[in-house]
């Protein structure tokens, strides 16, 4: 675990959208003063992030702290790589006359610190350019590596042996097929291949039947949104375009029977947006959602927003804080910019304490964690729009 007390780093983000403020006097260094007034500098390769500062108050005490990185950053012994919540940073530790550090505050002081990494693996490739030798002696990855190679031939083994039906239930292949119940299935007649035709007749009947308007058109909505969803979860982001242009050619007839549908809030295309790790940036496809929202507010000027911010669970829970806060800032700077008054707008962050999948050693669960669920309501505080999640297989449901 990191040993520092208090924190006060910027989020990784500030500094890498300064990167290419270099200082004059120390080359690979970037350097500057915050709207916060206080002042932050980041020992850089190229355009890389290695290690980066906390706040100092004046020009002349960050300085120091630049003195003291340039005077540790070659002694091996001085770095330390430490694991918080799943993710590693690289530390350089300095004070004192000792050639290790001990974590002590009395003796030694936190003097930087990386972004956050998702493995040693990465805190090796970002000193690579100082050599195999340096790298390889502060994150040493030969054995990680040989448990990766290992962790990947039992996969291999056991995939062979084991398939998934399209509710994600495992079967064991290898002797005898299983039903989702588990019972062994032999030969013989298998009757259930007649429930269609039993059904047939049900479907005429349902197809009869009188329904109203209104109610037909929820229902051709519902079914062409669901196409729609499916199609985009099949091709990727060029399907997301699709389901937002559906969504946006229905917005004035959705809108307006909505306070006359009796029932669940309807279906207004409203998705949460998703972020990359260690980013609070608006995607495209982020900003297509949002615009969405921006049209439903400006059609109803009596309604109001609500984004709600979350992370994964990788990070300290300050740094998170702080990370979630600034999704939800991100989404309100985009809507305000389309022309929505930020008193209609409300934000909160939640951090990493409501996850709505498995936050996995690898991004398949974590990545429907880093969130911003969007909601409006209407001058009742009723939700007038379903808010959509993000869809979540149930193997990576949070429990």
């Amino acid at each position: 675990m990191i040993t520092q007390r208090d924190d006060d780093y910027l989020i990784c983000k500030e500094y890498k959208e300064r990167i290419g403020q270099k200082s004059t006097e120390f080359h690979d260094f970037i350097t500057f003063q915050h709207p916060n007034k206080n002042y932050y500098f980041a020992w850089v390769n190229n355009d890389e992030i290695i290690l980066r500062s906390e706040a100092y108050p004046d020009e002349e005490k960050m300085i120091k702290g630049i003195q003291a990185i340039l005077k540790n950053r070659d002694i091996i012994e001085r770095y330390s790589v430490e694991e918080n919540h799943g993710v590693h940073f690289l530390i350089l530790w300095g004070g004192g006359n000792h050639q290790t550090h001990t974590g002590g505050f009395e003796s030694h002081n936190e003097i930087g610190r990386s972004c956050p990494k998702k493995s040693r693996q990465e805190i090796y490739d970002l000193l690579a350019f100082k050599g195999a030798d340096f790298a390889g002696a502060i994150a040493p990855v030969a054995l990680a590596a040989g448990g990766a190679i290992m962790a990947a031939a039992k996969a291999s083994a056991t995939a062979s042996l084991v398939e998934k039906d399209k509710s994600g239930t495992v079967s064991y292949v290898k002797d005898s097929v299983k039903d989702k119940a588990g019972a062994t299935v032999g030969g013989g007649f298998k009757w259930w291949y007649l429930l269609p035709l039993l059904l047939i007749p049900l479907f005429f009947w349902m197809k009869g039947c009188d329904k109203s308007t209104d109610t037909s058109s929820t229902m051709q909505n519902e079914v062409s949104t669901s196409a729609t969803s499916d199609m985009a979860a099949a091709t990727g982001s060029s399907a997301d375009t699709t389901t937002n242009m559906a969504a946006n050619s229905g917005q004035d007839t959705i809108v307006s029977n909505a306070a006359s549908t009796a029932g669940a809030a309807p279906d207004c295309g409203l998705n949460w947006i998703l972020f990359d790790f260690d980013q609070y940036s608006i995607t495209s496809i982020a900003n297509q959602e949002l615009a969405v929202m921006a049209k439903i507010l400006k059609e109803n000027t009596t309604y109001t927003a609500s984004l709600s911010a979350h992370t994964d669970a990788r990070g300290s829970n300050e740094y998170n804080d702080q990370l979630s806060l600034n999704r939800a800032n991100a989404a309100k700077d985009v809507l305000v910019s389309m022309g929505i008054d930020a008193a209609r707008i409300k934000t909160s962050a939640s951090s990493e304490a409501d996850p709505i999948a498995t936050n996995t050693d690898d991004d398949s669960g974590r990545k429907f964690n880093r969130r911003v669920e969007l909601r409006v309501f209407d001058a009742n505080n009723v939700e007038i729009c379903k808010s959509i999640p993000p869809d979540v297989p149930g193997s990576l449901k949070s429990k």
